[in-house]
């Protein structure tokens, strides 16, 4: 049995390859064409209703999406062959197979491919609310969080071509993150809570939550402690069952909860090397002892997967020339944003050990 998207499949074909050898459309043809494109789920549904079954209907809806999805694929790279510049019959077919495939998808959920990737067409409009409603720069910034911006700015640019399933995830946090107000610290904490429960599982939302935990850390409240009280805030949270930005990964919760389990284990670990062994001395100021370590970070001398309990460890393990013991909170503040004359000082040090390395190198 053919399969009825055949006939149409082969007449959208050859209208979009026509600059690619083969004659082109006569104004007629053309007529034809954007008939056919406006009639597809008409035509579809025709057939659909004509081989009706289970097995059937599966096999034609995924058949048809895998076909409107390569030709919208094609169109796509077309236009970014000529730089967006296309011709209105091919506007107007990118528009029909675009709605097609929408209607495949609202209309025969059941038997719709989900985790087939989401054609560009129909992916950038969901991107583009996306980036409304979290801000496109530190002014726009959600919750006037400029760190939080970057952190779904990049897990939403880490995956080019996401899947029904993932655009439909991001449809959905969109519309609980739009009815935020954005005003200060506590909105920011309560978007956070948000991803959390809707399993916003992006080691980068992971690391900025790690980092806003690490500022609140105060010199009135011991950090274990502090991180325990994280710990126990974040068991209270009801995750959202059957959702998550990664299906297959570990969730929001359980990554947080066991980089705070290694934050209290690095607690533990400094105050027993700190009544066991004295602190070391640094000749550096904590701003330039920050940017030492962000510099080393950056350029892959030290490793790791979670900075804040590097802090911590370097924090308990050395003293700076002017305050002597270091707080967790500062050192964290002159890590993420080193200052220009700590940079400064740095780079006259390793000018040092390069006459040093040169010397013991003969």
């Amino acid at each position: 049995m053919e399969h009825p998207f055949t006939t149409e499949n082969q007449i959208l074909y050859q209208a979009i390859v026509v600059d690619d050898g083969l004659p082109e459309l006569t104004e007629e043809q053309e007529k034809i064409v954007i008939d056919r494109g406006n009639t597809l789920s008409l035509r579809f549904l025709r057939d659909a209703l004509r081989y009706a079954g289970k097995r059937t209907m599966r096999s034609m809806v995924r058949a048809a999406q895998a076909s409107a999805c390569l030709l919208l694929g094609y169109l796509h790279r077309r236009r970014e062959r000529n730089k967006g510049d296309v011709s209105f019959l091919f506007g107007r077919i990118e528009t029909c197979l675009g709605s097609f495939v929408e209607y495949l998808h609202s209309d025969f959920k059941g038997y719709f491919s989900h985790k087939k990737p989401m054609p560009h067409q129909l992916w950038q409009p969901v991107k583009g609310l996306v980036l409304e409603v979290i801000g496109t720069d530190a002014h726009t910034a959600l919750c006037r969080d400029e760190l939080l911006r970057i952190a779904l700015t990049k897990a939403l640019e880490e995956n080019a071509t996401p899947s029904w399933v993932e655009a439909d995830y991001w449809k959905r946090i969109t519309a609980k993150l739009a009815v935020l107000p954005r005003n200060g610290v506590d909105d920011a904490m309560h978007a956070a809570y948000i991803l959390i429960t809707w399993n916003f599982n992006s080691e980068h939302f992971v690391e900025y939550m790690l980092h806003r935990y690490a500022l609140a850390i105060g010199e009135e409240m011991h950090p274990r402690q502090q991180w325990h009280e994280n710990h126990m805030t974040l068991v209270r949270i009801t995750v959202t069952r059957r959702y998550a930005l990664y299906p297959n990964l570990v969730s929001c919760k359980d990554m947080l909860l066991a980089q705070i389990d290694e934050e209290m284990a690095a607690c533990t670990f400094s105050e027993h090397l700190h009544r066991t062994q004295p602190a070391i001395a640094l000749p550096l100021s904590v701003a330039q002892i920050g940017a030492m370590l962000r510099m080393a970070c950056d350029a892959g001398m030290i490793e790791t997967g979670n900075v804040s309990a590097l802090l911590s460890r370097v924090a308990g393990m050395f003293t700076s020339k002017r305050s002597g013991r270091i707080s967790v909170n500062n050192l964290g503040q002159k890590f993420y944003n080193p200052e220009r004359n700590a940079v400064a000082v740095i780079a006259g040090h390793l000018h040092q050990l390069l006459k040093e390395c040169r010397k013991h190198r003969v």
